[in-house]
């Protein structure tokens, strides 16, 4: 019994930190490998300007993009919402805030909101554009 107990948990600790250093990601964002996907109803950032290098796409609210690996990393985005979407410079939703309106993209953020996003959210309560 005690060996198999032992076993469990060695078989636990493998899921819970294979898990944690692959990034968890939430539900609702995704990790996209084709920086040319921001499908409908969803918004994206952006590694690299143009649209391209690596990407990460929601339809909610992403706390903290370190949870991602894109922290400060974010050079273009994308609004394919039909609802505004915010960008934060600071984690959970704080800090200035960069807004874009429904169906709308920016190919070159300024410098000063190049590599700078932390967090984001999306939806209809947001009149801030």
């Amino acid at each position: 019994m005690k060996k198999k107990t032992a076993q469990l948990a060695a078989a636990v600790a493998l899921t819970v930190t294979a898990a944690v250093g692959a990034g968890a990601i939430p539900a609702h964002a995704s990790r996209v490998t084709n920086p040319a996907t921001c499908g409908s109803g969803i918004y994206c950032s952006y590694r690299d300007n143009s649209f391209l290098g690596g990407q990460i796409s929601s339809s909610g609210y992403i706390a903290k993009y370190s949870s991602l690996g894109f922290n400060d990393l974010t050079s273009s985005i994308a609004n394919h919402r039909s609802f505004r979407t915010l960008w934060y410079a600071d984690a959970d939703g704080l800090g200035d805030i960069y807004c874009l309106p429904p169906s709308i993209a920016e190919n070159n953020l300024s410098a000063a909101w190049n590599d700078r996003i932390s967090s984001s959210n999306s939806g209809s309560s947001y009149t801030v554009c």
